[in-house]
């Protein structure tokens, strides 16, 4: 098994187009907090236009780097640097992201780490408590005050 393999499992990774870099790992402090951040790349061919669905006319169009939150490694926060590869379509004109299972679209938080804070939310437990287990108070506080400002 090889390196990339180890900590793509260690993630749960299943995307086969996320590829990591080598010396994908680095230990760094991000918004004041000691955080395991991995590198990785995501590229493939589109078929097709996504908004024209014209086939073979999309072309490479520059790439986008976002930082996605995954489940703690080791008691530290950790991120996945996915540098995603941009397209546009020659037909249409549109441009696109690539695409991956890791997380939702134009979301930055891992799927898996959503589900962990509403199953501990059925367990009733505050929000308080599960923002300081989660040691990333900022999004759930933030995630309360929009839930709230809808409903009323």
């Amino acid at each position: 098994m090889s390196y990339t393999q180890l900590i793509k499992d260690t993630l749960e990774i299943l995307d086969l187009t996320a590829l990591l870099k080598k010396n994908c790992l680095t230990k760094e402090k991000y918004k004041g907090a000691s955080c395991m951040i991995y590198r990785g790349k995501l590229s493939y061919a589109p078929r097709s236009c996504t908004h024209c669905t014209e086939k073979n006319t999309m072309i490479r169009w520059g790439k986008t780097t976002v930082r996605l939150l995954v489940h703690d490694v080791s008691e530290y926060k950790t991120y996945l640097d996915l540098e995603k590869q941009r397209f546009r379509c020659k037909h249409c004109g549109k441009t696109v992201v690539a695409d991956t299972s890791v997380v939702d679209k134009h979301c930055f938080i891992r799927r898996k780490v959503r589900w962990s804070v509403v199953a501990r939310l059925q367990k009733n437990t505050s929000m308080t408590e599960i923002a300081h287990q989660k040691k990333n108070f900022h999004f759930f506080r933030l995630s309360y005050t929009q839930k709230n400002s809808t409903s009323q």
